[in-house]
Order: C-alpha cells, then structure tokens, then sequence
C-alpha cells in the first residue's frame, strides 16, 4: 500500500514539472513568433523609414560647415587729465564697470561694425549677405523658413515692399541686414573683473574670424584718439583766444601805467603828485596780468604738443 502510494506521489510531481517546465519554453517561442510576424508585415516601413534617416543624417553632416572663433582683447586704461584743467575735455576713461560697459556698447554700435563690413566687404561675402547665397540647395529645402511667404516676413521684420523704393534705398536695406548679420556673429564682454574687453567673432573663413575682431578693435581705438584729438583741439582754440585776451589785457594795463606816469608828471627818480600806493598797485595788476598770459601760453604749448604727438601716432 506504501509502495503504490509514494509510486502515485512521484508520478504527480513528475508531471507537474514537466508542465511547468513547458510552460514558459511555449509561451516564449509563441511570443517570439508573434514577435517576428509583426515585425516582418511591417518590413517595408522600418526598412523605409532606416533607408531615409541614414540618408537624411549623411546629408546633414555633409551640410554643416565648419566655424571658426577668434577674438582680440582691448584694455581700458583710467588716464588723468594731462594738458589743462579743463572739465573732463581731456581727461581718459574711468576703470569702472559703467564705464567699461559703455564702452561695449560702442563697440557693438552699427556705425564701427559699418566700418567694419566696409574694410573686409562683408557686403559681398554670402556668409553675412543673405542675398548672395546660392539658392536650390538640399540645405535651403530643408529650412521651414523658406517655405513662408516673402510678404510675412517682411511683415515680421518690420520691412516695408521694395516697391517704390530707390536703389540708394535698397543698398542702405541691404547694408542694414549685413550689418545685422555681422553683429549675430560677434561677442563683446568684461573678462573676469578686469578692465579687458573681449571681441569675439565666429566665422566659416578661419582667416576672416581671426581678422574680424583685430579690425573692430582698431576702428575703436582710432575712434577714440580721433575724439582725443578733436577735443585737444578745441582745447587749443579756446587757450589761444584766453591768451590773445590775456595778451590784450596785459598790453593795456602797460599802457594805463606809462599814460598814468606822464599825466602824472612821474620822472625817473621821482614820484611827483603819484603816490607810492597807486604805483603797487598798478605794478601787481601788470604783474598779475603777466603771470595769467605766461601761465596760458606754457597750457597752449602743452597743447600743441599733445596735438603733435597724436597726429603724429
């Protein structure tokens, strides 16, 4: 009875783990199957859809360019007034951050950026003149931008229609989008907590990028000694009429002293009816009157040569 019960107990466990072990190997290849079924009714469009991504990324990577950055580095130096004590004529630039950032923002005006597309004739690199660019490219396809129409974005740009437009007024419309164009393409900012300003500039053309902002930096520069230069002049205007006037005055008062001296009856060796006051008094007025013109002529020769030395650099 034992033996036929522990015969009957190892044939049910037997049986149980052969249809457990079956279980999983027979949902496994089923689901496999319908795995593989799915996926080859629907070969075409994964094969489709392989062939046009792997052609769409070739075609992007043949169509990037390369870019290139430089940059140039200018230092804003605080200078004293050094040619008359004039009110901030002549004086040089501060080291503070107002300062400096002003002087970022006239490195990024359009009239030196100008300057700048009209040195390097940006104006006739397709780079920064859009109407330049060759047209029909796969590039040019697949930018959404192209396929809006031309008035919305005139409209957008805030462009009026060429129409009835002259063609002085057309060029300046152009010069205005490269100008644009550059500016997008040009980074000016405070290195750190110093008084260096840095002039970045990406390009296509490694040699424009590096040549793009060492040409920004020297049109400010020369603007800046330019401004100098003009306010040195003025300066040496107004000292020139100062000492003609202080000139005058003192060759008056000579004249007042010797008209005062013969109406006086005032002989050499003699004071006559003038009095020893009224003769101080007229000297420290002509010494006074001197001193003011030596004082202004020594100013007016700083000037010139200040002017001298910077028309000469």
């Amino acid at each position: 009875m034992d033996n036929a019960v522990q015969n009957t107990r190892a044939s049910i466990e037997k049986e149980d783990r052969h249809f457990f072990d079956q279980i999983p190997s027979s949902l496994g290849e089923v689901d496999l199957r319908e795995l593989f079924r799915k996926l080859w009714r629907r070969k075409g469009i994964i094969f489709s859809t392989t062939v046009f991504v792997t052609i769409l990324t070739t075609i992007i990577i043949f169509q990037m360019v390369k870019l290139y950055t430089s940059s140039a580095n200018v230092l804003i130096e605080p200078r004293e007034a050094n040619v008359v004590n004039l009110e901030a004529v002549l004086s040089g630039l501060g080291g503070d951050t107002e300062t400096i950032q002003s002087e970022i923002e006239v490195l990024k005006s359009r009239q030196l950026i100008n300057k700048v597309v009209g040195k390097l004739k940006l104006d006739r690199n397709p780079e920064f003149n859009v109407s330049l660019r060759p047209k029909g490219s796969f590039g040019e396809y697949l930018n959404p931008i192209n396929y809006i129409p031309e008035e919305w974005l005139n409209a957008l740009r805030g462009d009026m229609a060429n129409e009835g437009f002259s063609e002085e007024d057309l060029q300046i419309q152009e010069r205005a989008k490269v100008i644009d164009e550059v500016l997008d393409k040009i980074e000016v900012s405070i290195k750190g907590r110093s008084r260096v300003i840095s002039i970045s500039f990406t390009s296509e053309s490694p040699k424009l990028a590096a040549l793009a902002p060492n040409t920004l930096a020297d049109f400010y520069i020369v603007e800046q000694l330019e401004a100098k230069f003009e306010a040195t002049k003025r300066a040496s205007k107004w000292l020139q009429k100062r000492v003609t006037k202080l000139r005058n005055k003192v060759q008056d008062s000579e004249r007042a002293v010797e008209v005062f001296r013969k109406e006086s009856g005032l002989l050499a060796g003699f004071l006559g009816t003038l009095t020893s006051q009224q003769v101080s008094e007229l000297n420290t007025q002509l010494i006074l009157a001197r001193t003011a013109r030596a004082e202004a002529d020594a100013r007016l020769l700083q000037v010139k040569e200040l002017i001298s030395s910077v028309g000469g650099g």
